[in-house]
């Protein structure tokens, strides 16, 4: 589970993909708005395909950003992190584990995610900086893309605010 006390995704983060991005707390999902046995037997369910989920070393998968805009303006690609990503060098610690999902008409794709500060990263080259995000394409396969949220066109990192 995301520590609560370091953000996985930080809400003014998204505003450049437009007003349909959305950002989820890396806290969970909440049954909010449902009532009645139905939700007993959801969390009932829930609870048990977790249960097993962790018998088997499953992990679940938790959806931090949702957009309509195609995935490739979530940021920059990154040739040598992508490089590094393709050989293994450079990617989601747990695979899937954090999720980008956009589903507009054009550049539908599931992203995964990993912070810079080593949230959810497997980085044994020290290539991340803390200030960036990182978005995983086809992780753990040859042709794995890493596109960077939270550096500037000219390559210098984005002033990150305070919270």
């Amino acid at each position: 589970m995301a520590n609560p006390a370091v953000p996985l995704h930080r809400p003014g983060n998204c505003r450049h993909l437009g007003p349909a991005c959305t950002v989820s707390s890396p806290i969970g999902a909440t049954l909010g708005g449902m009532a009645g046995s139905w939700t007993s037997s959801v969390l009932a369910t829930a609870l048990l395909a977790a249960a097993v989920g962790f018998a088997s070393g499953a992990s679940a998968t938790e959806t931090v950003v949702k957009s309509q805009s195609a995935y490739w303006k979530v940021g920059d690609s990154d040739k040598a992190l992508s490089t590094a990503c393709s050989i293994g060098n450079f990617t989601e610690r747990s695979p899937g584990r954090y999720t980008a999902r956009f589903f507009g008409k054009q550049g539908g794709m599931v992203l995964g995610i990993a912070k810079g500060t080593g949230l959810n990263l497997y980085d044994p080259n020290h290539m991340a900086k803390p200030n960036e995000d990182y978005f995983f394409r086809y992780s753990g396969s040859s042709d794995c893309q890493v596109f960077v949220g939270g550096r500037r066109r000219d390559g210098t990192q984005a002033d990150v605010p305070k919270p």
